[in-house]
């Protein structure tokens, strides 16, 4: 096993260099136990997906969470982590095994284009509208929810396009 992180925080997959693990045949992400870690597990799981890893798995860290070394079961802390798990005495092998367990399938959703300074994304396609002057400011306006191009038309008469 090859065990990598980026620095500065879950903020920080996309500044990260993954090149490193390409050629890999699978890849288990273990994220902390907030929206955070889940955001940042889905944003590097789909940096795999481009660079070809065929299995990429996500680790559910809740359940990781809510048991215990002992094997009680005990309500979670948000944040935790593998750093954590070790803390408290989790044995590393086992540990590793109960990851692997608890890791589902990452299934990468829809791929979306952006073109000038219109972008599309889960939340739907935005407009940045400059400003004009010397104090103008980019304005994001939302324009719809997000949607897939299926294809492309004519017109009647053969001439303009549209999609």
């Amino acid at each position: 096993s090859v065990i990598v992180t980026s620095p500065g925080g879950s903020n920080a997959a996309l500044q990260t260099d993954w090149t490193s693990l390409a050629g890999r045949i699978r890849a288990l992400i273990w994220p902390d136990l907030d929206a955070p870690g889940i955001k940042y597990a889905t944003t590097v799981a789909n940096i795999l997906v481009d660079l070809g890893i065929p299995e990429i798995l996500i680790v559910d860290a809740q359940r990781l969470a809510e048991v215990e070394p002992s094997g009680n079961r005990r309500e979670t802390t948000p944040g935790w982590d593998v750093a954590d798990a070790i803390a408290e005495g989790h044995e590393p092998g086992k540990l590793r095994a109960a990851a692997v367990e608890a890791a589902q399938p990452h299934k990468p959703g829809p791929r979306f284009l952006s073109f000038g300074s219109f972008t599309m994304s889960n939340e739907g396609l935005v407009l940045a509208k400059e400003g004009k002057g010397e104090d103008a400011i980019t304005e994001n306006l939302w324009v719809c929810s997000a949607f897939e191009i299926i294809g492309r038309a004519r017109d009647p008469n053969g001439r303009e396009w549209a999609r």
